[in-house]
């Protein structure tokens, strides 16, 4: 084995005897940039989601707002994603604070938990907890962090816009989770989050590492709220129609009959 980079992109080259398959644009211009293969032998096919499957597993509004504890005429806006530093939890609740000291309404809820054997994980959810405490007790109460949930999907319903801060996100699967609960989609344009968030269209696009852009981002949401039914019902529409796990699988099984063949 060796631990070169240059190594480990001429094996994977010499393994790709066919193509090599990737589940987003990003991840296909690094394959194109580092692996020394012909472009026409790395191929896109992204993620799914079992639509009916996971449309059966959302709970009522009212259900799910009951079970997070979140008053049924708060303004909520979610994210579920595991307590890490490249999460982007810290920089997208330093530009809420604002729209929180001006919006009595506006709640913030994070359902996830951090990752057991990860010191720099704990570090992190300690350094986050901290914050939260220094709070005033009038916005502190207005942001909740759940922990680990069982099916954390189910409760997507509970919210009205989500939010993804990660740094960068090859393919977010709870992405397509938010849309099919018809949600409008804060994310950041990094990564392959913005094949999958159509800015002005389905969501709203920010920096990463950026709490500023993160706050106008969420203020251009909240400014928005007219548009929020619009831009869910074209988020649904569009992952039933691209995302759907049913023709995914159909086209991966159709590429190996097509290689087999070759």
């Amino acid at each position: 084995t060796s631990t070169s980079p240059v190594a480990g992109h001429a094996l994977a080259a010499q393994l790709a005897e066919k193509e090599m398959w990737c589940s987003s644009l990003p991840a296909k211009k690094l394959l194109e940039k580092f692996i020394p293969i012909s472009k026409d032998k790395i191929r896109m096919i992204r993620y799914g989601r079992d639509i009916e499957r996971t449309q059966r597993g959302f709970l009522s509004r009212a259900e799910a707002r009951k079970a997070l504890g979140i008053d049924q005429n708060a303004i909520a806006v979610g994210l579920v994603s595991r307590i890490d530093p490249q999460k982007g939890i810290k920089e997208f609740l330093e530009g809420a604070l604002p729209l929180m000291k001006s919006q009595s309404q506006l709640n913030l809820i994070f359902i996830g938990g951090r990752t057991e054997d990860d010191p720099k994980a704990w570090a992190y959810g300690e350094a986050l907890e901290k914050y939260h405490k220094d709070l005033s007790p009038e916005i502190a109460k207005r942001i909740h962090f759940k922990g680990a949930m069982k099916d954390s999907f189910q409760y997507m319903p509970a919210l009205d816009l989500y939010a993804l801060p990660s740094y960068k996100e090859c393919f977010a699967l709870s992405l397509l989770e938010a849309q099919l609960a018809g949600l409008p989609v804060l994310g950041t344009s990094s990564g392959g989050t913005p094949d999958i968030v159509i800015e002005n269209q389905t969501g709203y696009l920010f920096e990463p590492e950026n709490s500023s852009s993160a706050g106008e981002a969420l203020k251009r949401a909240l400014s928005t709220q007219p548009k929020w039914s619009e831009f869910g019902n074209r988020a649904q529409a569009r992952v039933i129609q691209e995302f759907n796990f049913e023709k995914v699988s159909g086209a991966i099984i159709e590429n190996y009959r097509t290689l087999l063949q070759t």
